[in-house]
Parts: C-alpha cells; structure tokens; sequence
C-alpha cells in the first residue's frame, strides 16, 4: 500500500514540475484531466480515470460540460472532484468577463457578440442576459434570467422595460440562447422582440438589438433587420 502511494506520489510530483517548467500546454488532454483530478482525489491514480473521462466525452471540454449527477456515477470518481471539474466553465466565464476590463463598452456588435457568447459557451439550459448601457453604451448592469420550463426564459417584456427605466438604462440589448444548437428564432422570440420594440420606443429608449446564440453560430435580430434601432453616432457597426 505504502509502496503504491509512493509510486502516484512520484508521478504526481513529475507531472506538476513539467507543468512549472513548460507550461500546462506541455500536457495531453488526459495529462491535464489527471492534474486537475489530483485537487479532487488526493491519494489515488487519477491516470486511468481521466483516460476514461476523455474516452466517455470525448474531449476535455466534453468533461466539462458534463452534469455533475453523470460525472459521480463513474468508477473511482469523488464528489469533489466532479464538483471541481464541472465548475470549471463559470470559472472561465468569469476569468474572461474579468479580464476585460472594470468599465465595460458596447459600441459595435463585435464587442456585444464576444462577451455575451461568453455567457452562453458552457450554458445547458435556456436563459437571457440583459445588458443595461447609458448613452455611450457603457454597461451600467447586466441581469440575468434563467428558465424555469424548458425553452421559455422566465421574464417578460414589460419587467425587462421596467428594469430599464429603473437602471436609467439609454440602451439595451438582450440575448438568450438555444441549447438545441438551432439559432432560428421561434414565433414567441419574434413576437417577445417585437413587444419588447414597442415598449421601448415608447419610454424613449433605444432597443439596440436580440441576439440569440448557439454554441456556433448565433442571429442577430439587428443584422437580419427583423427590428428597427438607432445606431450610436449613425455609424453602421455601432450598436
């Protein structure tokens, strides 16, 4: 026993100075399961459980998005292990919405796309995110809402204008996702972005754009001119 410890003890030592000296790029996608496996199972070889995460998922990604309830059904898995590894993609989500920066600017649709496919990368269910900015386009909040049922977001247009008369907001945009992999909308997200139009036209706020995302692709309601919006500066790829 003591002697087996001592091999996985050795293993995980030259596993880590690898990491120290070349980097986690250094690693296969098994060697950098078995790493982060090494936080969640601290006295056994994690070598053959990560060989069978990858072979199960596909991919290291795979894993990640993995539900928690499937992940602690494998053999040798832990608890806290699968706790680490499927909290992994709202680390990263926040590691990237982080990195951008305090003051936050959605002047054209590029910075709008790349942040809010941020949100929806590792999302299993449907849900909507709402960016409140002032006249410059400066966030000012974000809110969230999640499902409740399948494929219908829990808020309403009316309570999104509420929220933005509230937040002082100048302009919004919202975005949700389908988990389905298809962007197309549906009758209901063009009858919500409708309503939502008229609303806003009403308060005098600017309805920017609906962007809807898949884990590829995503529609924006702008581009494809199923609304009409002001643009910021009358520039075309101003928000």
């Amino acid at each position: 026993m003591s002697n087996t410890s001592g091999i996985h003890s050795g293993h995980r030592r030259r596993l880590k100075e690898r990491i120290k000296e070349f980097g986690i790029k250094s690693l296969s996608p098994h060697e950098i399961l078995e790493y982060l496996l090494f936080f969640g199972i601290p006295y056994k070889d994690t070598n053959e459980l990560a060989h069978t995460l990858i072979d199960t998922y596909g991919s290291l990604s795979g894993v990640f998005n993995a539900k928690y309830e499937d992940l602690v059904r494998i053999p040798n898995m832990t608890s806290d292990a699968a706790q680490l590894l499927t909290s992994l993609p709202a680390v990263f989500t926040e590691y990237v919405k982080n990195g951008q920066g305090k003051v936050l600017v959605f002047d054209n649709a590029n910075k709008t796309v790349q942040y809010v496919s941020n949100e929806f990368l590792h999302s299993k269910q449907e849900s909507m995110r709402v960016l409140f900015l002032d006249g410059r386009a400066k966030l000012i909040k974000e809110e969230k809402f999640e499902s409740l049922i399948p494929n219908r977001v829990n808020v309403t247009p009316r309570e999104i204008l509420e929220r933005a008369i509230a937040n002082r907001a100048v302009n919004v945009i919202i975005a949700h996702n389908h988990p389905c992999g298809d962007c197309t909308p549906s009758e209901d997200d063009i009858e919500f972005t409708q309503t939502l139009e008229i609303l806003m036209k009403g308060a005098g706020i600017n309805f920017c754009d609906h962007i809807i995302f898949t884990p590829k692709e995503y529609f924006s309601f702008k581009i494809m001119k199923v609304i009409k919006v002001k643009t910021i500066n009358e520039t075309d790829d101003k928000i």
